[in-house]
């Protein structure tokens, strides 16, 4: 079998030209009917071919269109699937802050948060509620998580937050469990420091801080933060406390202004200065 290819791979001229002398002279000896017949067949096949290939690529462009509409069809589920997923969280959201507002003692006006400051000497963000909510200066701003800040500038429709992590910051706190106060303040980074504490306060990792009350700026009891670090010589006279702030600043989306009514009333009956947030 090898010698037979070899033979006709060297001799492969001479056995197409046998080929075609020997078809020609077959063809010759056909009659017409028959040559009739085997152009017919030739004809035939070679329409069938080239239906088939046609075909073929008509069915290739259909499965492209096809393919085309699934996408299309997989990216809208898609984008649908993502829409709910966002409607779900933001559902679980306001149930939390429907609760927290029943829960509350105060009058809550609930606000969205639709962007950052643009004042780059103050930290702050703006909601979407102003004075004709009722919105005034220095109203606090919370979350069900804790303190945000207050309301720095109140404007028709929209109003200016200046958040608890700023350098003017200064806030009146209390450690929940031992009642030592102090004075948190925004220093550096995403951590806050409790100021003003003797270096023999009876303050530990973990204690819980809220607002003291005392300033009358903000009301008494509302949740600040956690301690997370102590340190501080003996030799000194206070203690340097670094707290983990209760609300994730990165992440507001929803707040309330707190009407509060008494805040006139309480820096009236002289309770202290210390709450404020603008020292400037």
């Amino acid at each position: 079998m090898l010698r037979f290819f070899s033979f006709l791979g060297r001799h492969k001229k001479v056995v197409v030209l046998a080929g075609a002398i020997s078809l020609s002279s077959w063809m010759l000896s056909l009659g017409e009917h028959e040559k009739f017949k085997m152009a017919t067949a030739v004809s035939t096949s070679i329409l069938q071919v080239g239906q088939r290939g046609f075909s073929w690529s008509i069915r290739l462009v259909h499965l492209q269109r096809e393919h085309e509409e699934l996408r299309r069809k997989a990216a809208e589920l898609s984008l649908e699937i993502s829409q709910l997923r966002e409607a779900k969280e933001e559902n679980e959201r306001l149930r939390e802050l429907l609760e927290f507002e029943e829960r509350s003692h105060f009058e809550l006006l609930p606000a969205k948060v639709i962007g950052w400051g643009t004042d780059r000497t103050v930290n702050s963000i703006v909601i979407n509620v102003g004075q004709r909510k009722g919105v005034e200066k220095n109203m606090p701003v919370i979350t069900p998580a804790g303190l945000v800040g207050k309301v720095y500038r109140a404007m028709p429709f929209v109003s200016v937050v200046q958040l608890l992590l700023d350098p003017n910051c200064r806030v009146s706190a209390l450690v929940q469990r031992s009642r030592t106060s102090g004075i948190l303040g925004w220093e550096r980074g995403d951590r806050c420091f409790l100021n003003n504490v003797p270096i023999r306060g009876d303050v530990r990792e973990g204690d819980v801080l809220v607002t003291s009350g005392m300033g009358g700026v903000f009301p008494k009891g509302l949740l600040l933060g956690h301690v997370s670090q102590i340190s501080g010589d003996e030799w000194r006279l206070f203690k340097e406390i670094r707290v983990i702030p209760a609300v994730d600043f990165a992440r507001l989306e929803e707040v309330f202004v707190l009407i509060y009514e008494d805040l006139e009333k309480s820096s009236a009956d002289g309770r202290g200065a210390v709450d404020t947030i603008d020292a400037r």
